[in-house]
């Protein structure tokens, strides 16, 4: 239930804020917050209930992500960029 309503209200948000996007486009924004949001959600959650070792684990895979991330990241500029810190 908590859902349904939280995407109407996101839904009408982004209506209003991105009226010139195309309907999917606008679909599109909204699954991506809602996947932005998903780890955040799942934490606060679990602090609300004292639930200290989802805690611990939502900020272990917020860090894992943040490390591969970065690791593709610097592959990505390496491969793309070869002057890039030869200077």
């Amino acid at each position: 239930m908590f859902a349904k309503k939280h995407r109407h209200i996101v839904e009408v948000n982004i209506d209003l804020c991105f009226s010139w996007l195309s309907h999917q486009q606008r679909n599109q924004l909204i699954d991506d917050s809602f996947r932005s949001t998903g780890i955040g959600f799942v934490e606060n959650v679990a602090k609300k209930y004292f639930q200290y070792e989802v805690i611990w684990i939502t900020i272990f895979v917020m860090g894992m992500l943040g490390l591969l991330f970065d690791i593709a990241l610097r592959k990505i500029i390496t491969k793309t960029i070869p002057w890039h810190g030869k200077g």
